[in-house]
């Protein structure tokens, strides 16, 4: 036994407006996907610097300051060292002279900023 469907011709079609309507929607999500897309890559980036701190961009940097923060602000510090009971990170800042200097900042345990100063991490103790 052999089954067949016939479909009425009329049911398929679609009249311009339809398909003119279809395909706009069709656009738009597109355009929708791609502008969440690039929306989504843009807010994993980063605009913190990549290079030396300006003496503002160090001032920035306050007691109190969580990890992320320092991060988000300052970038990759140059160097991470781990000291018991916290950590420290290594900056250069650029005077107005245009000469590097050495910039820590101390992270308590709990991740927020202790101090900041001139030097590296090598010249100071981390505190508790």
């Amino acid at each position: 036994m052999v089954f067949t469907a016939t479909l009425e011709p009329a049911m398929h079609r679609l009249s311009i407006e339809q398909i003119g309507a279809r395909l706009e929607n069709s656009r738009l999500v597109r355009l929708f996907v791609v502008g969440l897309a690039t929306s989504t890559v843009s807010a994993g980036c980063t605009t913190a610097p990549t290079g030396p701190l300006t003496s503002a961009t160090a001032a920035d940097i306050k007691v109190g300051t969580t990890r992320e923060q320092v991060l988000s602000t300052a970038g990759q510090p140059l160097a991470e060292t781990t000291q018991s009971p916290g950590r420290c990170l290594d900056y250069q800042t650029k005077g107005a002279d245009e000469a590097l200097q050495p910039f820590h900042v101390v992270l308590t345990p709990n991740e927020r900023v202790y101090e900041t100063g001139d030097g590296n991490c090598a010249s100071v103790a981390v505190h508790g």
